[in-house]
């Protein structure tokens, strides 16, 4: 079903763009160009006491340099330094500048027509609901920014729509972080029609908001449909046993998922069930996290019966669940059986195991030399067999050490 936005991102009142205006001296001779005179609106304070020659503007204007200041004095702000000396650059850091809204809109006028810039971060700046419609404008027009992460603004429902709407639009950005802006299960819905329609981003980090169990619902058939993402983070976004089981069926189909993390979301053995079952007929998941998710030893035995049909996983995490010693002792059997398990980290994280489970991780580490394995507190693995040849190379040292110091014999 298709979503009617309820917002407009062509709203943002725009400083027209014009490349730095030239004066043509007519000659007799070739036609010279000079530069135009700066007026008193290109001079213009910024935060710190550092100051931006007119020819270094100039230089730049095509970037956006002279569209920020202009846009800053009619918004009526203090311009950010940190962006004019990154505006050239193709990285631009300004997390935690407190921008709010209107410094988002300047920010969005001037990057309209830069390409310099391909990864943009901007958390954490209070931008709001207006401030990410502005930032979802500006990429409908830039082609050239690939990473942007607008996480920790509170972008809410309204900056769901807003950011849905770009995704429709933009075929160029690989990465979007949109964690911890307050999306509700109402903000999924426009997330989940914008992943029906856009096959061009690579990783979506929806962590830490509330969708519940109707965004996981929601989210599921998305999963299914889209083919593009290989990076998903739904962590702590409380999808409880409804939106966990729809998510499953959703991984069941899909072909191009490699990351997937679950974890904090209170799915209990319902969601692990579906996990289990997406497991088993999933051939293209390689790190899946299901931490601290209130499952039981029957939940543990579901992940058990996936990871003995899978091939493909390579780093499962598990821990902080309540499926104890005989729960971890299924996984790792379900492991140890299957010869073709691509298994190479396990993470049974704050879960006590015993004598058993020791014996059968002892015997898969002599076989399996790339398999790491964290219970409890202590890593076994990779780490041991490291240590071990530090321990070797030290004993071959001292051993060095001591026939030099040892007096001739006789």
């Amino acid at each position: 079903m298709s979503t009617k936005y309820p917002v407009q991102v062509d709203c943002i009142r725009q400083v027209p763009y014009s490349p730095p205006e030239e004066e043509k001296e007519v000659t007799d001779g070739p036609v010279k160009t000079l530069k135009s005179t700066p007026t008193s609106d290109d001079e213009y304070d910024t935060d710190l006491e550092n100051d931006f020659t007119e020819d270094e503007i100039a230089e730049e204007d095509n970037q956006g340099k002279r569209q920020y200041l202009t846009a800053c004095k009619n918004l009526g702000l203090i311009p950010c330094t940190p962006f004019l000396r990154q505006v050239q650059k193709s990285e631009m850091n300004l997390k935690h500048y407190n921008l709010g809204p209107l410094g988002a809109e300047a920010v969005a006028v001037s990057l309209m027509h830069n390409n310099c810039i391909m990864t943009l971060n901007i958390a954490d700046n209070c931008i709001g609901e207006d401030g990410s419609i502005y930032i979802a404008k500006m990429l409908t027009e830039n082609p050239f920014i690939t990473e942007l992460d607008v996480s920790q603004n509170d972008l809410r429902t309204q900056g769901a729509y807003a950011m849905s709407e770009m995704l429709r639009e933009n075929n160029e950005l690989l990465e979007l972080n949109l964690s911890n802006n307050g999306f509700e299960q109402k903000g999924a819905e426009p997330i989940v029609e914008a992943l029906k329609e856009n096959y061009t981003l690579k990783s979506l980090n929806l962590s830490h908001n509330n969708f519940s169990e109707l965004g996981g619902q929601l989210l599921g058939p998305a999963i299914d449909a889209n083919v593009g993402l290989e990076c998903l983070d739904l962590s702590w976004n409380h999808l409880r046993r409804k939106g966990a089981v729809s998510i499953g069926y959703g991984l069941k189909t899909n072909c191009a998922l490699k990351s997937l993390d679950l974890s904090w979301n209170g799915f209990a053995d319902d969601g692990a069930k579906s996990v289990g079952d997406a497991l088993s007929e999933n051939n293209t998941l390689t790190e899946l996290d299901i931490s601290s998710n209130r499952i039981s030893v029957v939940g543990a035995r579901w992940i058990a019966n996936g990871l003995a049909q899978n091939s493909t996983l390579q780093i499962l995490r598990v821990g902080q669940n309540p499926f104890q010693t005989e729960g971890a002792y299924l996984i790792l059997s379900a492991v140890a059986k299957n010869m073709e398990s691509a298994i190479e980290e396990l993470n049974f994280d704050d879960i006590p195991v015993n004598a058993e489970f020791e014996d059968l991780l002892d015997e898969m580490l002599d076989e399996r030399e790339n398999l790491s394995v964290l219970c409890g507190t202590a890593m076994r693995g990779k780490d041991r067999v490291k240590k071990m040849k530090e321990k070797v190379v030290s004993i071959k040292d001292k051993h060095y050490h001591d026939m030099k110091m040892s007096p001739p014999a006789g």
